[in-house]
């Protein structure tokens, strides 16, 4: 097992930082795809992280949301990006 991170030394030596345990010879490779996605709204988005170890946490970006008052006293919501469609 091999650790992998960062650690500092702060004032009167106290150790700050992350430190990860690595299992090495599992057969697994490090993972090279992004650690940043979007959820789609008509696919699925795979991240190919089988068999794959992670040098740092995915994060998934929310979906757009918002909500304005509209002329019937209630409420609009826009979920995703705004269209605008001409025609």
């Amino acid at each position: 097992m091999k650790l992998v991170g960062t650690l500092t030394l702060a004032k009167a030596a106290v150790l700050h930082g992350t430190l990860s345990a690595v299992r090495e010879g599992f057969g697994g490779s490090p993972y090279t795809g992004d650690y940043v996605a979007r959820s789609q709204i008509n696919d699925d988005y795979l991240l190919p992280t089988a068999k794959c170890y992670l040098q740092r946490d995915i994060t998934v970006k929310k979906i757009p949301y918002y909500e304005t008052s509209n002329l019937s006293d209630g409420l609009t919501v826009y979920i995703g990006e705004e269209i605008e469609i001409n025609g």
